[in-house]
């Protein structure tokens, strides 16, 4: 039984392991890339009656904070969890927005498990007409990922770092659905994601 509740503990601490020099020199390297790319864009050109991805981005103000709902599925190295992401960005270049992103993930069988990201995030929407209402856009947030694990005997902590890519595409004005790929410490995260924004 000692034996078996060492292994439990060991596997909580470890399951979100620091990602190491590696990851982060890779996580810089993307940031500057989405940088360089979104000054390097030209300026949006006004919105006309076409309707298409441009008309959405021009209704945002420069400056203007947006919020986002999103959920509800979130897997972590193959194990499910439940809950949602809230994002609040402010564009600062036209197309280019920055902001925060957070979220609350629960797994709510044996052990039980959440896991809260914390970490800034860039999005940059692509200058393409994808159809009327339609902007896609592109992303990256790094920060670090709190996650905590228990069972009946025993529980373990650990805080480390996070990197998500964002793919998705706003509707309209509120509607959202993006795919995040990225890593917690050394676990593989996958969210398919709907949202809303307001």
């Amino acid at each position: 039984m000692l034996r078996t509740l060492l292994f439990y503990e060991y596997l909580c601490l470890n399951t979100f392991s620091f990602g190491g020099f590696f990851m982060k020199r890779f996580a810089l390297i993307a940031l500057l890339l989405v940088s360089s790319t979104a000054l390097a864009a030209p300026k949006s050109a006004p919105a006309n009656s076409g309707g298409g991805g441009g008309h959405v981005r021009s209704m945002m103000t420069h400056g203007e904070a947006k919020m986002m709902l999103a959920g509800p599925l979130t897997l972590i190295d193959g194990t499910l969890y439940l809950g949602p992401a809230f994002f609040v960005t402010f564009e600062v270049y036209p197309g280019l927005f920055v902001g925060g992103e957070t979220g609350f993930h629960l797994h709510p069988g044996t052990p039980s498990a959440w896991v809260i990201p914390i970490m800034p995030t860039a999005l940059y929407h692509l200058p393409m007409n994808m159809g009327p209402g339609v902007d896609p856009f592109i992303g990256m947030g790094m920060g670090l990922g709190i996650a905590h694990a228990s069972n009946a005997f025993t529980s373990a902590s650990s805080t480390d770092f996070a990197l998500h890519f964002h793919m998705g595409a706003n509707f309209s004005e509120n509607l959202m659905a993006e795919v995040k790929l990225g890593v917690i410490g050394s676990a593989f995260v996958f969210s398919p994601a709907f949202g809303y924004r307001f």
